[in-house]
């Protein structure tokens, strides 16, 4: 089932010197900022290269702030939303955008699992977020 892909998997990775992403769609649950969902896991030593964001229905309720947050792979679920740790900017209307991580996160030092969510009251909409990476050679 597409749906349960990247949620109990070890971190991917394809292979050297190509383009390669994780994604996942984010349908609001009308239980405010819920769920917070997890995108994938992508391996230590990859480069974030831009993050995809295609709000395909608006998210609304409150006043709603869209996030990704990050933690060590296995480790407990990040805060997203407005305090997000990978990008706490983005589009909540529909449409789409194409953005680039917070420096902090363009290099990962180990495996890292990756979540997008909201803050701010949400309860309704529709979003697909794509995270972007290169593995360099070692």
């Amino acid at each position: 089932m597409v749906t349960s892909l990247n949620q109990g998997t070890p971190a991917r990775e394809a292979g050297y010197e190509m383009m390669q992403y994780i994604s996942a769609r984010l349908t609001m649950s009308g239980t405010a900022n819920l769920p917070v969902l997890k995108i994938g896991t992508i391996s230590a030593g990859s480069v974030i290269v831009g993050i995809s964001n295609t709000v395909t229905t608006v998210i609304a309720g409150g006043t709603p702030v869209l996030g990704l947050g990050s933690v060590a792979a296995g480790g407990a679920v990040p805060a997203v939303g407005g305090s997000g740790n990978v990008n706490i900017v983005m589009a909540e209307a529909a449409g789409s955008e194409w953005i680039m991580p917070l420096s902090g996160t363009a290099v990962l030092t180990v495996d890292t699992d990756f979540y997008v969510g909201t803050s701010g009251g949400a309860t309704s909409g529709v979003t697909v977020v794509a995270i972007f990476f290169i593995k360099p050679l070692a």
